[in-house]
């Protein structure tokens, strides 16, 4: 047990470059990557600082592989490109590589990485966030709260191979 604020991080394969800190992203061949987008979609979480705990740790300080923080308080880079923010509002990728911005009241799911402890009223700044990844729920176009994360539709069966 730590007495400071701490995070459970995963090592993942990483483009290179990354910075703790950074809001990352996952790209088609499952990667980190910086983000770069408002409010972008494929957000997984922030680059770990100082990790409590490390999962993949046989891959610590190889190239080509970063900590993703998964669950926890982390600094991350954050930017006033949607107005202030404070704590307790929800963080999603801005349009500065690798920073958060506040969320507003209609962040799309899927997008929000966490939620703000410190406050930032001017500039660029790393501030502190408890990390809390929603993902969109799940929906195959018929209500029924099935399919996959993606919002395409899936052919999802129960173990008795009855559709869900």
């Amino acid at each position: 047990i730590q007495g400071t604020e701490a995070d459970f991080a995963e090592m993942l394969p990483a483009e290179r470059d990354l910075e703790p800190g950074d809001v990352l992203g996952i790209d088609a061949e499952g990667r980190l990557v910086r983000s770069s987008l408002p409010y972008q979609g494929n957000v997984v979480g922030v680059y770990s600082t100082r990790p409590g705990y490390l999962g993949g740790g046989d891959s610590f300080g190889r190239d080509g592989h970063a900590p993703l923080a998964l669950v926890g308080i982390v600094p991350v880079k954050a930017s006033l490109e949607n107005g202030s923010i404070r704590p307790g509002d929800m963080l999603v990728a801005s349009s500065s590589p690798g920073h958060a911005m506040r969320g507003g009241e209609g962040a799309p799911q899927g997008s929000v990485i966490g939620k703000a402890l410190d406050a930032l009223e001017d500039g660029r700044a790393t501030i502190r966030m408890i990390v809390m990844l929603q993902l969109s729920p799940w929906s195959s176009g018929n209500g029924d709260g099935y399919g996959n994360v993606y919002g395409k539709t899936s052919n999802l069966t129960r173990g008795d191979g009855h559709d869900l």
